[in-house]
């Protein structure tokens, strides 16, 4: 794959140039795979998250044997712990299970907030940098390597302390939680910009598990707690620490999480750094091409859309949206069908364009 022509075009998407058809980051899966060709998990559980050359034989096997990468897609890897990896370097457990993870709150029982600072030498650091290395040693510009999954900000705490016990904390020790988000994303900082130099180390391209290609610093910004809480606590405690997010990052898109935390929606249409929003409905819920009030609220506040779509969205959608800015990930029952899914894009495209 020629990344530094992919490179241009997700330039024109960052800037909202993409005036033909929306992106589409489309896989599609190869012919008569050979699954018996699939590496061998490791009978150890621990082993099958951090077992380094099996995890790099078995990324590589899904790359090259199992699918292609059509539209805007593009092949890449990430070290993945879960999404209590940033937890974990400020001082909490991980437990993992078959294809989950999940935190160890070390700090549950107690009564005040110890001070975080970074310590290069926390096992799950090193262990990350050691593995995102490797991955970036082993792909020889074949493919990105992505960036962790980091969660600073009140999604740190929760690691350290459990959802229920930070509720308390906004009402009971709402200055030591505003202290603690920041020393989190002094954290932060330093383990983004390790994971960036390991990641762009022979490539000057990376990605995360938004799987949005990038040629900056970009980053995926959020807050899964923020279902809990009020607009005036997502004000007064997520915001700020948001902001310097996005005032440190070259560009983010925030991962919106669920229908209770459209309640935030306004606040994010509002933030002046703040490249796009990636609108998740959640389980259960409608698909995504019935949530146009959603998506054009986004896009008429000048915003980057980012939404996982099935295919028979693709074209509502198409009708619906303006193309600048808008990314769909998506993956088609076969090469044939993407192939023909594009090309229909194009031809709505160009008819909503002709009609205006």
């Amino acid at each position: 794959m020629d990344f530094d022509k992919l490179a241009e075009k997700y330039r024109l998407l960052w800037a909202r140039e993409n005036h033909d058809r929306p992106f589409v980051v489309l896989y599609a899966p190869k012919e008569n795979i050979r699954w018996e060709r699939m590496p061998k998990a490791p009978q150890d559980l621990r082993a099958r998250w951090m077992d380094t050359e099996y995890l790099i034989r078995r990324h590589r096997f899904y790359m090259e044997e199992t699918s292609v990468c059509l539209g805007e897609a593009f092949p890449q890897a990430w070290v993945n712990f879960g999404p209590d990896i940033m937890g974990a370097i400020c001082g909490c457990g991980i437990e993992f299970g078959e294809d989950t993870s999940w935190a160890v709150h070390t700090w549950q029982d107690a009564e005040k907030f110890p001070d975080i600072r970074f310590d290069e030498k926390n096992p799950w650091f090193v262990q990350l940098q050691e593995m995102t290395k490797a991955f970036a040693a082993d792909s020889r510009g074949e493919y990105v390597v992505g960036i962790t999954d980091l969660h600073p900000g009140l999604d740190g705490i929760v690691s350290l302390r459990g959802p229920e016990t930070l509720c308390i904390d906004l009402i009971e020790e709402p200055e030591m939680v505003k202290k603690t988000t920041f020393q989190i994303f002094e954290v932060f900082k330093k383990v983004f910009e390790a994971q960036y130099r390991e990641a762009t180390r022979f490539m000057p391209y990376t990605s995360n598990w938004m799987n949005v290609f990038s040629a900056d610093r970009e980053y995926v910004t959020s807050c899964d707690f923020s279902c809990l809480i009020s607009k005036e606590m997502y004000a007064e405690f997520v915001l700020p620490e948001m902001k310097a997010e996005w005032d440190f990052l070259d560009s983010s898109i925030y991962h919106l999480d669920g229908t209770a935390a459209l309640t935030h929606l306004d606040a994010l249409c509002a933030a002046e750094k703040l490249k796009g929003i990636q609108w998740v409905p959640g389980a259960g819920q409608k698909p995504m091409r019935e949530w146009l009030p959603v998506l054009r609220k986004i896009q008429e506040s000048g915003k980057m859309i980012d939404i996982t779509v099935e295919p028979e969205d693709v074209l509502p959608l198409c009708e619906n949206l303006d193309p600048e800015g808008v990314i769909m990930h998506c993956n088609a029952p076969s090469v044939e069908e993407g192939e023909a899914l594009l090309r229909q894009m194009e031809k709505t495209c160009t008819a909503r364009r002709k009609s205006k």
